[in-house]
């Protein structure tokens, strides 16, 4: 009888497990949002290591690997067929696109709710996010599409601005417009233009 009567204690969400409806029903749970996108930014799959200190750093040969066991000997010699760089890799791809995903996310729920913000924070959080957004993209372009003097015609990343479940198409390495479209926005409201 106990139990039936104080079951509720189950039905607790995780702090980073917020539902959509209950976070964006204030303008704190758009900072929460925000600061959601740059913890996941901070992950050791992204700028709090791979992208900055190791991975990208001993594929610009700023370290010497020697020892063949070495955790980035494969990444060193570019044998990226090896299981430890393709898994490396894999979870940048991952982490970048679900970051994307997130600031879409954001991006969506901010949509006709002005009234929510204060003072100029609308502008302030939707510019930052778009920003965030076209930075991610550059980046992937970065490190996953040739070079753009041997392939600017090659297939390389897709263009994600939106959520949704649809495959997007590849962008090509020349046509990078709707990311610069992106960082161009112009944010209505603030008097600020590019």
């Amino acid at each position: 009888q106990f139990l039936l009567c104080c079951d509720s204690w189950l039905e607790v969400n995780p702090i980073s497990l917020v539902k959509n409806d209950i976070l964006f029903e204030n303008e704190n749970g758009y900072k929460t949002a925000l600061f959601g996108i740059y913890t996941t930014m901070a992950t050791p799959a992204l700028y709090g290591q791979e992208l900055t200190m190791s991975l990208l750093d001993v594929l610009a040969q700023y370290y010497t690997i020697n020892d063949n066991y070495h955790n980035f000997y494969n990444a060193s010699i570019y044998n990226y067929e090896a299981s430890t760089v393709k898994s490396k890799f894999d979870a940048i791809w991952k982490t970048m696109y679900k970051t994307i995903m997130n600031c879409n996310n954001l991006l969506e729920n901010m949509e006709g709710r002005q009234e929510l913000f204060s003072g100029h924070n609308y502008e302030l959080i939707r510019g930052e996010t778009l920003g965030l957004r076209a930075y991610l993209h550059f980046d992937l372009l970065r490190m996953f599409a040739p070079s753009f003097t041997v392939g600017a015609n090659a297939a390389a990343i897709p263009y994600v601005d939106r959520v949704t479940r649809t495959p997007f198409p590849q962008l090509t390495n020349s046509d990078r417009q709707p990311i610069i479209r992106n960082r161009k926005t112009n944010f209505s409201g603030t008097g600020r233009k590019e």
